[in-house]
């Protein structure tokens, strides 16, 4: 009750805003878990996030760009559909919406508990298609330079939020990032799949619990795959007998 009545106390002379919109989030909202999405976004702004394409969708994608044979994914989910900019051209009064901000958020500006959050949206869009079978959820490791630069790894952040839900552990040992690669925004389908191809690798201690496993990769966004099928690659390589992977964002 204390920390509540501090936490509103503290509202009132700096009132927070949703990320999105810029309005003060209401009161009710702040009463909620740090690791709920109304935290960080009004409810407003988040019945007006565009849900991802479904599964089916995003693996043909995904296929496409990879060509089936070499495309190791048996499913993909996303919670969000990504674009730099959304607008309903229906309400002209609409503010435009933008899933860039909550991305940049969790990557750049040090939202880890909103990418929990954001998790746990994934989590439940998981649950909800029954896509809940794993012995582990292995976020997509990001190199020691740049995880310094950045004091965390998002993807981490993620899965563990996918792990409040459906109560599978999160494994970080599994995989790591041996390789700085080049930043994959400005790439080429074709660049992406070069610049990652050899940049992971499996810890040596690891084998044993992957071989036969069941695992579910997390990263913060879909675009071509490339990230996501070379670590399922390295994973089946080393026995994996089923790897899925989830985003909360698909562009």
């Amino acid at each position: 009750m204390i920390q509540k009545l501090w936490k509103h106390f503290l509202n009132v002379l700096a009132p927070q805003e949703c990320l999105l919109c810029s309005c003060p989030l209401d009161n009710e909202a702040l009463d909620n878990d740090i690791y709920d999405i109304s935290q960080y976004v009004c409810q407003r702004c988040q019945d007006c996030l565009n849900p991802a394409s479904s599964r089916d969708t995003l693996l043909s994608s995904v296929t496409h760009n990879l060509a089936p044979d070499v495309c190791r994914l048996q499913h993909i989910v996303a919670r969000y559909a990504y674009s730099p900019v959304e607008r309903s051209f229906a309400e002209p009064d609409t503010l435009s919406l933008s899933p860039a901000t909550l991305l940049y958020a969790i990557k750049y500006h040090g939202k880890k508990h909103l990418a929990r959050a954001l998790g746990r949206e994934l989590g439940a869009i998981l649950r909800m298609l029954g896509i809940v079978q794993y012995h582990y959820i292995v976020p997509i490791p990001i190199h020691t330079v740049r995880r310094r630069e950045r004091g965390y790894n998002q993807s981490e952040h993620i899965a563990y939020g996918v792990a409040d839900v459906l109560s599978i552990p999160v494994r970080t040992s599994l995989i790591y990032r041996r390789a700085y690669t080049l930043s994959q925004t400005y790439l080429s389908s074709h660049e992406r799949r070069n610049n990652v191809r050899t940049a992971f690798a499996v810890h040596h201690h690891s084998r044993s619990d992957i071989n036969g496993a069941s695992l579910l990769l997390i990263d913060d966004i879909l675009t071509t795959g490339a990230t996501l099928n070379t670590c399922a690659t390295l994973l089946a390589e080393h026995g994996a007998q089923r790897i899925d992977a989830a985003t909360v964002f698909a562009a």
